[in-house]
């Protein structure tokens, strides 16, 4: 995916147009698009955004809540089995 298909032109003259320009402004003056392709690059560098690096962090972010679900339901078990080694195994799996 290039840097244009990531920052769409039509996008970035809408929200030129919600913060001020008028559409014919937004439309011909080369600056707005170039501006907004600058920012977007700053904002990667300092923030570490990116469509790879954010999907990871989701993903990693609800692999872990789907843990500790599992490991919650070992929790606080009354069988015949102590099932809070299981649930500790659960969450370890995690640190590995």
């Amino acid at each position: 995916m290039t840097q244009d298909e990531i920052l769409d032109k039509e996008e970035v003259l809408k929200m030129a147009v919600q913060a001020g320009y008028d559409e014919h402004q937004a439309k011909f003056d080369t600056r707005i698009t170039a501006f907004a392709k600058l920012v977007a690059e700053k904002a990667r560098e300092e923030f570490g955004l990116s469509a790879v690096g954010i999907l990871e962090r989701t993903v990693a972010r609800a692999v872990a809540k789907e843990r500790e679900a599992c490991a919650k339901m070992f929790d606080g078990a009354v069988w015949a089995y102590d099932y809070r080694e299981i649930a500790a195994a659960i969450r370890a799996r995690g640190e590995a």
